[in-house]
């Protein structure tokens, strides 16, 4: 069979908009055919009059790719019953991706007393053979066996380089989660192909090259509830990069941006993934089938990223009536997240998350109660007030549950105030397994006092505190 391609007519006219007049389709003798029940008249004159008017359709429109024995075909049922739509082809248009079918419905318009004629006052648009059917010609001729005809030629795409439409994106469908500390994205409509764009914007990969295409959702989490994400402040901008990866080698993309991203690519396709970098680790969506590969796992694995633990008992040291040191400690309730990347620390090792506890601890007023220098008789007695600097110095986290393990913090991160009321704002950053889930926490509160002027002169001029802090029980629920 000769293939041959038809060009595209003026742009004014769109494809599937050419309508049939209604056209009088008288019959012959044979075999006789019904529609809706009416026999047909001269149905060979009925399908020419469809071969003429696909024909005027096809040469209107945009190029196409049709073979020789691509037809117009009524569909005929058990005891010659027709259906209610023609269909014409096969065809390949350029900007589709597949071989189909012109589909245009018919109808039947009164013959007599006994007969009708066929007639259509509607568009061509698309279709495929109807089930226990047959494709028909009352000359005979029969439906051509080719089904994959090629697409008529194109101009090829600069490889390597992105073309993004901002326009297009996934909205509420599926697709695969990605998360970084950026926020949240969805990637889907991921495709590798030879050819992108519609019709009037189409692209061919080139010799040697593929196309990777995915459509990106990138919700920014801070923007959208004012709150930080994971524990981790937003930057204005995102950090998180994107590119096309095959073969081992990344194409870059850019930075992370929503829409619909394609990019002609060196090499068979295969393995083309669209890679999703924050500060050195990648993650990376199969195009084949969307499957997500990450070390990230923390961000996946359907246990909440937050927690609370209870108030730590408050601590009185020393006694206010009797000589000596005296202050009362209090904390806050702890909180955690649990997350795969922090700020300071970067990204957790592989296997491990980070646990980042947070609290606030108080000291109350600091004094010293002792014989006065100031005023020296033999029962004079002084208190002298300190200012006071609250820092954790020592922290310790182990599991609840599974296999046993203890860990010193990682980073101790304390907002110290110095006033005559200390309190410290802390971030204990431990490094834990990253399937842990429930952990008991302990630490230390350390009080240093300066004495505050103009006090007693017999006062210690600094005093040493600890508030230990044990067993406080952390649990990240399943989602």
């Amino acid at each position: 069979m000769t293939i041959r391609s038809i060009p595209a007519a003026k742009a004014a006219v769109a494809a599937g908009t050419f309508l049939l007049a209604s056209v009088l389709l008288t019959g012959c003798g044979g075999e006789k055919h019904t529609f809706s029940g009416v026999e047909v008249s001269q149905l060979d004159k009925s399908i020419e009059s469809l071969d003429s008017a696909w024909a005027q359709h096809r040469a209107n429109g945009i190029a196409a790719t049709v073979v020789d024995d691509s037809r117009c075909f009524v569909q005929k049922g058990a005891e010659g019953v027709l259906g209610d739509t023609a269909l014409c082809g096969p065809v390949h248009y350029l900007g589709q991706d597949q071989t189909t079918w012109d589909a245009v419905k018919l109808s039947g318009s009164p013959e007599g007393a006994d007969k009708i004629i066929l007639g259509s006052g509607t568009s061509f648009g698309t279709g495929q053979p109807g089930a226990n059917t047959s494709l028909y010609r009352a000359d005979g001729k029969k439906a051509s066996d080719k089904t994959d005809l090629p697409e008529p030629d194109t101009k090829a795409a600069t490889a390597e380089q992105a073309i993004w439409d901002s326009s297009s994106t996934s909205g509420s469908g599926s697709g695969t989660q990605v998360v970084t500390p950026d926020g949240a994205i969805k990637v889907s409509s991921v495709k590798i192909s030879d050819r992108t764009g519609g019709a009037s914007d189409r692209l061919k990969a080139g010799d040697g090259n593929r196309f990777g295409k995915a459509t990106v959702d990138f919700t920014s989490i801070k923007a959208s509830t004012g709150t930080t994400f994971y524990g981790n402040s937003e930057p204005a901008q995102p950090k998180t990069t994107l590119a096309f990866t095959s073969g081992g080698k990344n194409y870059p993309i850019g930075v992370l941006r929503s829409g619909t991203v394609t990019m002609a690519v060196p090499g068979d396709g295969k393995d083309l993934a669209l890679a999703i970098t924050y500060e050195g680790l990648t993650q990376t969506v199969s195009l084949a089938d969307g499957n997500l590969t990450t070390t990230a796992t923390a961000y996946y694995d359907g246990v909440t990223g937050t927690a609370k633990g209870a108030k730590p008992a408050d601590l009185e040291i020393g006694d206010h009536t009797k000589d000596g040191v005296y202050t009362q400690f209090s904390s806050d309730a702890l909180t955690a997240t649990r997350t795969p990347y922090d700020e300071k620390n970067g990204w957790a090792a592989e296997g491990k998350a980070w646990l980042v506890v947070s609290g606030t601890a108080r000291a109350g007023s600091t004094k010293f109660l002792g014989k006065s220098v100031n005023f020296p008789s033999e029962n004079s007695r002084a208190n002298s007030y300190y200012d006071t600097a609250l820092n954790v110095n020592a922290a310790s986290v182990s599991n609840v549950s599974g296999e046993k393990f203890t860990v010193e913090a990682k980073s101790m991160d304390n907002d110290k105030i110095l006033s005559s009321n200390g309190r410290a704002t802390f971030n204990l950053v431990f490094e834990v397994p990253a399937a842990a889930t429930d952990f008991t926490v302990d630490y230390k509160v350390h009080s240093a006092g300066t004495l505050q002027r103009n006090m007693d002169k017999g006062a210690p001029a600094t005093t040493s505190l600890d508030y230990p802090i044990t067993a406080i029980q952390l649990t990240f629920a399943k989602k």
